[in-house]
């Protein structure tokens, strides 16, 4: 199994990935890492199996789901960042028509859990 994950933030993003990377090598998983700004690049060159975005956000994530989509790989979100957002920022930071195409979401906050399970 492949997984690119794909970072919009080294200094946010990376930490503790290494060890998270080592473990999944050990099952045969390989995990990719990449720059948001390659992400294109990255799904066509390794051809994953999974695609792990950091957002869902349009004029971030929202190309690279819809990408990973279109080629039938299963698509997780591990939240970069969690703190309180009210509900007009949750619409525009979980756009209805994406969060429908993630399988999977891996979020910080209680807040955006909650969101997420109502829609």
């Amino acid at each position: 199994m492949k997984i690119v994950w794909i970072i919009d933030n080294k200094f946010r993003e990376l930490y503790g990935l290494y060890d998270l990377k080592k473990s999944l090598s050990k099952k045969n998983i390989k995990v990719y890492f990449f720059y948001i700004k390659l992400w294109k690049t990255a799904i066509d060159l390794i051809n994953p199996n999974i695609v792990v975005v950091p957002n869902l956000y349009k004029s971030s994530c929202e190309p690279i789901v819809n990408y990973a989509g279109e080629k039938n790989i299963d698509i997780f979100m591990h939240s970069s960042e969690g703190m309180y957002y009210t509900d007009i920022t949750q619409k525009e930071k979980y756009p209805e028509l994406v969060i429908k195409k993630v399988k999977k979401f891996l979020v910080w906050s209680k807040l955006d859990s909650n969101y997420l399970i109502k829609k």
